[in-house]
């Protein structure tokens, strides 16, 4: 039951085989709601399998630079859909957070998530789990229900029903 975080810049190479679940959401504007998955995905695991989380929330100032940011993580997006989840929280915006003016909230999120359904729409082995808090009012939620729809996948109300559906979709070892 180890479970290990990996967080950007690290690149460090990570077996094909072991599985892994990738945090996609808002982090500009929201609760740091990663650190709180990770701990409830730490917690629930119980396969004897690694699993890595791929948390791309950095603390502090992002010393690494936007575009190391963006290719950590496109790749980690990459290798969860390969063999993973790729597990998506709409946190509602903290309003008390700092935010970039005139920016649309979890807009890089949106783009994640219409860019998984792509994938899986290809692929329908990709395993996405969709979680909309329900005070989150960055926009676009009806049309992120109407897409699970498609799929007959829940949305997630719950942080922690989340991240227990991300578990039980984890792929095990062969």
């Amino acid at each position: 039951m180890t479970v290990v975080e990996h967080r950007p810049p690290d690149l460090e190479q990570i077996p094909e085989n072991e599985p892994a679940i990738f945090l996609a959401g808002p982090i500009q504007g929201a609760p740091d709601w990663q650190d709180e998955a990770y701990r409830l995905i730490t917690r629930d695991y119980k396969s004897s399998d690694i699993l890595h989380v791929f948390n791309p929330r950095v603390h502090g100032e992002l010393s690494h630079g936007y575009q190391k940011q963006v290719h950590w993580e496109k790749r980690h997006l990459e290798r969860a859909r390969s063999f993973g989840v790729i597990a998506f929280w709409f946190a509602a915006k903290n309003d008390m957070l700092p935010y970039e003016k005139n920016r649309a909230y979890a807009q890089t999120s949106r783009v994640e998530l219409g860019r998984a359904f792509g994938w899986k729409d290809f692929d329908a082995t990709t395993q996405i789990v969709l979680g909309i808090e329900p005070t989150y009012r960055g926009g676009n939620a009806t049309y992120f229900e109407s897409m699970a729809a498609e799929y007959d996948m829940p949305v997630y109300q719950t942080l922690g029903s989340l991240c227990l559906a991300a578990i039980e979709q984890v792929p095990t070892s062969p």
